[in-house]
């Protein structure tokens, strides 16, 4: 198994460590497809952050999210309690990081 990379980054004054896509898809325990799906469908929403076209989640962000899809139920549509639930975590880290 490839080893998860992780780039620190300085998002205006705090100190962020990111994935990129296939990380994110890592840490939830699913394919990059799958998270461009989600992204695309709604289930998730877009990334936190794009730098230098590519498109980053925080680490502390994923790990959340991870608890709430491992609840999802293999192909079934995500219940949109959970769905809710992930719009909020994504809505709480970007006003983090907000100017």
């Amino acid at each position: 198994m490839e080893k998860l990379k992780i780039k620190t980054f300085k998002i205006n004054g705090i100190v962020v460590r990111a994935v990129t896509v296939m990380g994110f898809a890592h840490i939830i325990g699913k394919s990059a497809s799958t998270v461009r799906r989600y992204e695309h469908e709604g289930t998730i929403p877009p990334c936190i952050f794009k730098i230098k076209g590519y498109r980053y989640y925080p680490v502390s962000l994923a790990e959340e999210t991870a608890k709430i899809i491992e609840t999802f139920k293999g192909s079934e549509r995500p219940p949109a309690e959970k769905v809710a639930q992930i719009h909020e975590l994504f809505e709480n880290e970007r006003r983090k990081y907000a100017y």
